[in-house]
């Protein structure tokens, strides 16, 4: 008997997805990155959501990646981080190097400044 082996979604699919979840949300922003233990961590940024409580938004987004990927293979989305364009700029830190303005993740401040978001599915 040979066993099936598992398929892991990409870093470029979940990003594909989200960017589809917020396509009619004006400046809404997007980033998937992998951890040294290559778990992926998504954080998206959305007019969407707006006045709404942390656990509506993860729910927003987690029903619509499950629609559109098998459980199985999201396992490797560790965690994702839906925030509010204010969020979002306060976990930000714009810098301007010589080739244009740099956006750089203070994780940190991510983490302990935003309420706690799901681990996965």
């Amino acid at each position: 008997m040979v066993a099936k082996s598992l398929t892991l979604i990409t870093a470029e699919e979940v990003d594909r997805s989200l960017r589809e979840f917020v396509k009619d949300q004006g400046a809404a922003k997007v980033l998937v990155y992998a951890d040294d233990w290559g778990n992926l961590h998504a954080v998206v940024a959305s007019d969407r959501f707006n006045n709404e409580p942390e656990t509506a938004r993860q729910e927003l987004v987690w029903t619509f990646l499950k629609k559109r990927v098998q459980p199985k293979e999201l396992s490797r989305l560790y965690r994702v981080h839906a925030l509010t364009p204010s969020e979002y700029d306060a976990c930000y830190e714009k810098t301007v190097s010589s080739t244009g303005e740099v956006e750089i993740l203070d994780l940190k401040r991510l983490n302990k400044g935003m309420p706690n978001e799901s681990n996965g599915p």
